[in-house]
């Protein structure tokens, strides 16, 4: 594989906000490199024990750590804060929206994360911080089993038994995210994209930032920056989904009817979200833009979130409602 250049953006964005682990713990850049495609890179850096992997792609950014004795174990950098600091009350996922916000999560943990990633403790950490990423999410609990018979038990035990030595027989891959890395641009896509989006680029100075095709299916993604807006176009299998960040905040997406809904803060909760597909998302958008640029500013997006928050929670409630309406179906419930 050919060596590629270094990304001196993304590394400058980093050193100016995450400034602390160079002054104050003798943090390392150990490596540097544009990604395939439009606006993609990644950093390596060592602090301390940890290696931190920095991953900027989709018009969004992924920090995962691992330990220098695991280095392959990557893990997201919030997830284990939770499991490092168990006393602490970290919001969900994505936890954090910048690299800004991740500096104030880390610079009072980074020793307890050091600590947590150690040899005699990293097993444990992984396993806390896998419960965390699940708190949250719905789950559904089967109905209480008939008796089983020993033939059954046996017969259960022993292809549980055969999945783990085949887990163990078939060698792990080096770099668990590597399916999920851009390898190249989409220029069907953003064609699509700059069609649909057309008045934002012409009356309002839309540009693309980003551009991923992955190597799995049709996976592709294109980011367009305008004004105060992340609009970024995601197919997966066919269908291109828009969803919008706040551009100081890049990891804070919603869906583009959650954008509009929350909009309406005058009206009762909602009983279903509007489609998000690109198709007719240009006339929507140019509809709706100066109140959504105005609702996703810095000032404003923390009131918007939380309304967003309140129809998401509202929806899951009532959906879980229906659904354990019906008899004999696995119940439903909050993790």
């Amino acid at each position: 594989m050919p060596k590629r250049d270094p990304d001196p953006g993304l590394e400058s964005l980093i050193r100016t906000t995450l400034t602390f682990l160079f002054t104050n713990h003798g943090a390392q850049i150990i490596s540097s490199e544009k990604l395939p495609g439009i606006g993609n890179g990644q950093v390596y850096i060592r602090v301390l024990e940890i290696i931190i992997r920095i991953i900027q792609k989709d018009g969004s950014i992924t920090v995962l750590a691992a330990p220098v004795h695991k280095p392959n174990r990557w893990q997201a950098i919030e997830l284990l804060l939770m499991a490092a600091d168990t006393g602490s009350c970290l919001q969900p996922r994505p936890t954090y929206g910048s690299f800004t916000e991740l500096s104030g999560l880390l610079q009072p943990r980074i020793l307890l994360l050091n600590d947590a990633l150690s040899p005699s403790k990293f097993a444990s950490t992984i396993q806390n911080s896998q419960h965390a990423g699940r708190k949250g999410l719905i789950t559904l609990t089967p109905p209480q089993p008939a008796q089983v018979s020993v033939v059954k038990r046996l017969l259960i035990r022993a292809i549980r038994e055969f999945a783990r030595v085949m887990r163990l027989l078939i060698p792990r891959s080096k770099d668990s995210y590597a399916k999920s890395m851009p390898v190249g641009s989409d220029v069907e896509l953003e064609e699509s994209v700059r069609l649909e989006l057309e008045v934002l680029f012409k009356e309002h100075g839309a540009i693309v930032s980003s551009n991923s095709r992955l190597n799995l299916m049709d996976f592709a993604s294109v980011t367009v920056d305008v004004g105060n807006l992340r609009i970024r176009a995601a197919r997966d299998r066919g269908s291109i989904e828009i969803s919008i960040a706040p551009i100081y905040a890049v990891r804070y997406w919603q869906s583009m009817g959650e954008a509009i809904l929350a909009l309406e803060i005058d009206h009762e909760l909602p009983k279903s979200i509007p489609s998000s597909i690109l198709r007719g998302a240009g006339p929507r958008l140019e509809v709706a833009f100066v109140k959504l640029n105005e609702a996703f500013s810095e000032t404003q997006f923390p009131a918007t979130h939380v309304r967003i928050l309140e129809i998401r929670e509202s929806l899951q409630k009532a959906w879980i409602e229906d659904w354990n309406r019906e008899p004999n179906r696995f119940r439903a419930a909050r993790s």
